[in-house]
């Protein structure tokens, strides 16, 4: 996959058309294979910082560097994204 940097307005662009709950994470995963991409509520967030919000969607970027999976605002290190919804999970 390309560097996350230079991909991150086209995902959030792509996440701006998708509405709250699981459509977010399952559209991501289908338009853009190889993409580690996860998603859970925004309560489950709280005193994250997300990098951007989009619609009904916090984006989290995730460092996967290691075998657990950090919240990291630099897009250098982001390996994955973590979108978490306040509207209702399907």
């Amino acid at each position: 996959m390309d560097s996350m940097a230079v991909r991150l307005d086209e995902l959030i662009a792509a996440l701006a058309g998708c509405a709250a709950g699981d459509e977010a994470v399952q559209r991501l995963r289908r338009d853009y294979p190889g993409l580690k991409v996860t998603g859970c509520d925004a309560r489950d967030l709280c005193g994250e910082q997300p990098y951007a919000r989009v619609g009904e969607h916090d984006l989290y970027l995730v460092d996967t560097s290691d075998h657990c999976w950090r919240v990291t605002g630099d897009p250098a290190r982001a390996g994955g994204l973590l979108i978490a919804s306040h509207g209702a999970r399907s």
